[in-house]
């Protein structure tokens, strides 16, 4: 009889094995000799089966581990820090966030909703009292406040930065391909219009931006507030 997925306590190991292979069928590509192997996996010990089980439960709430669509985007707000090489670091946070999940089961999935987790796997982030100053690649300057996270996304498009937490002062360069400079936050999207400006998720959820010079465009998302001054 196999172990319960709810009920029964999920070993470390096996947790961690699991959560390895969510990732790796959410971000690599998918053949026939891949699946067979989670099934050997899987039938190889009751406890991998039971862990299994609980892996699944847990992304039905994270996002869909049974459907893999090979660019990470099932897992959500994971999916972004799982999509890099096998020994990326952002990989490796996200399988271990994904394995203590695992061994928590729906209830702590429950606190990592109600938490700041996600900001584990951000690009850059800083600790309680801590503050830090990068040079982006288009010689814009970033300043994050302590206790932020924030994820670069700079493509050809676009130079996007995603703030998870915390707050973001901005100092945007010129660039030669005329790429919009965008804070996205959960509240909107600031837009730079050649600026000095800072960006500071609050505890009402809500958005604060501050504009030192230049201006900003502001699109808020649906039903939230976007605060500028």
């Amino acid at each position: 009889m196999g172990a319960s997925s709810t009920s029964s306590a999920i070993d470390a190991r096996a947790a961690r094995e699991a959560a390895e292979w969510l990732v790796r069928i959410q971000c690599e590509p998918q053949d026939a000799g891949q699946a067979q192997a989670l099934a050997r996996w899987r039938a190889a010990d009751p406890q991998h089966e039971a862990a299994w089980q609980r892996a699944e439960l847990v992304m039905g709430r994270v996002g869909t581990a049974t459907a893999p669509s090979g660019n990470g985007a099932a897992l959500g707000p994971l999916g972004a820090a799982a999509l890099r090489d096998a020994g990326s670091a952002r990989r490796r946070a996200t399988t271990q966030l994904l394995a203590a999940l695992i061994v928590a089961g729906p209830a702590g999935y429950l606190a990592w909703r109600a938490g700041p987790w996600s900001a584990w796997s951000a690009d850059v982030r800083t600790a309680t009292g801590e503050r830090r100053e990068l040079q982006l690649p288009d010689d814009s300057r970033m300043q994050l406040d302590t206790g932020s996270a924030v994820d670069i996304a700079f493509t050809a498009m676009e130079r996007r930065l995603v703030l998870r937490a915390g707050a973001v002062w901005i100092q945007t360069a010129a660039d030669a391909a005329g790429r919009p400079f965008l804070v996205q936050t959960p509240q909107g999207t600031a837009l730079a219009l050649g600026t000095r400006y800072a960006a500071r998720i609050l505890d009402d959820e809500s958005t604060l931006v501050v504009v030192r010079e230049g201006a900003v465009q502001l699109r808020p998302a649906r039903g939230r507030r976007a605060r500028a001054r």
